[in-house]
């Protein structure tokens, strides 16, 4: 298959079915065209980026970059593999790579550019004035460094799942229900979390996702016991 038959292939799934599905911005669909242009299809899976590069590929200040980066990380389009003085280390993933990881509902298993209505019609997707997919929605606390110190102390400064220590700068916000399952950014939907469990949770349940721990044996039973407590509780807090 020649290389211009597999750019077009590869930017038809995102047009058709990424985009509709993970509801892609503007912005973070010309980030991930990007990542993808000096990634896979080049050969390559990963690439380090500063910030400052971030910046320029997006046309945003650094901090906003990098939010939206972030974004495409909780959406599963990216990972961040490692993070130093030379910038952060990004794998970096195809459609067909992120559309499996999606729930049951979320995703229409063939869709056109011409089907846009009767995917939104079969599964929670929001269409603006012009028929595009609209961003899931964002509050300004999320970003708040208070807000995010409020969750951490609370959770202990260990992640909510596998208990591990947290440190400065290796650690972030989890949504227990996720934002494609409805999940909202408030306080008792998000958890202080490590690195690697936000990773595996993806669009997992919280509860299935603490019982596959125990099943690895990072969790005893007490501590799973503790932990399904501890969501319980999360759920039920104002």
């Amino acid at each position: 298959m020649s290389a211009h038959s597999t750019a077009a292939r590869l930017w038809m799934a995102v047009e058709d079915r990424l985009i509709p599905a993970l509801r892609l911005t503007t912005h973070e669909r010309a980030i991930y065209y990007h990542l993808l242009r000096r990634t896979r299809l080049v050969g390559r899976r990963m690439l380090r980026i500063s910030r400052r590069q971030m910046a320029c590929v997006s046309g945003l200040s650094t901090y906003t970059a990098r939010q939206y980066f972030r974004l495409l990380a909780r959406k599963q389009c990216i990972r961040f593999v490692d993070r130093g003085a030379a910038g952060c280390l990004l794998s970096v993933f195809l459609p067909d790579e992120i559309l499996p990881r999606l729930p049951a509902g979320i995703l229409a298993d063939s869709a056109s550019s011409g089907q846009l209505a009767s995917l939104a019609r079969r599964s929670p997707i929001a269409l603006d004035a012009a028929g595009q997919p609209r961003a899931w929605p964002r509050t300004d606390h999320f970003r708040n460094e208070n807000f995010r110190a409020r969750i951490l102390h609370r959770d202990c400064h260990r992640c909510f799942y596998c208990r591990r220590a947290l440190h400065l700068g290796k650690w972030t916000l989890d949504h227990v229900v996720p934002i494609v399952r409805g999940g909202l950014d408030t306080a008792s939907n998000l958890v202080a979390c490590c690195v690697h469990c936000n990773w595996e949770k993806s669009f997992t349940p919280a509860a299935e996702f603490l019982k596959s721990l125990a099943r690895k044996k990072i969790l005893t039973p007490s501590r799973l016991r503790s932990r399904l407590h501890a969501l319980r509780s999360l759920a039920s807090a104002p």
